[in-house]
């Protein structure tokens, strides 16, 4: 059964190869281009998946994570991070504000799809 994946990155060309990524893996997708407008969605649609991308305007992938997860609605869909950042500290945070997975980019796509499936079927 196919699931609800939300994918989340400000960059047209990140946005598309996510969206087709899970397009192909058999999954429904919704978009959002910044962090703001992924918490909107996520709320809306209640996704069974976030995929989302750290650096964005308007509200980060960090402070969007943050804010999923303090709402009751959304604090249980898994959250997994895309970053070409292979920062500790970074890692570090994104695992103390509740992310499933941590993923850097770029991206190898049966990595990626491996992960959603873990996430989706725990």
């Amino acid at each position: 059964m196919a699931k609800k994946l939300l994918v989340v990155d400000d960059d047209p060309m990140g946005l598309r190869l996510l969206k087709d990524i899970a397009t192909v893996a058999g999954h429904r997708v919704i978009t959002a281009i910044n962090g703001r407008q992924a918490v909107e969605r996520a709320w809306q649609h209640i996704p069974d998946l976030i995929l989302m991308d750290v650096m964005m305007p308007e509200l980060d992938g960090y402070a969007a994570l943050a804010e999923l997860k303090s709402d009751e609605k959304t604090r249980d869909i898994p959250v997994v991070i895309l970053t070409a950042s292979d920062c500790g500290i970074e890692k570090n945070m994104a695992y103390k504000l509740g992310a499933a997975d941590f993923i850097i980019k770029p991206l190898n796509v049966k990595h990626l799809i491996s992960r959603i499936s873990y996430h989706l079927t725990r």
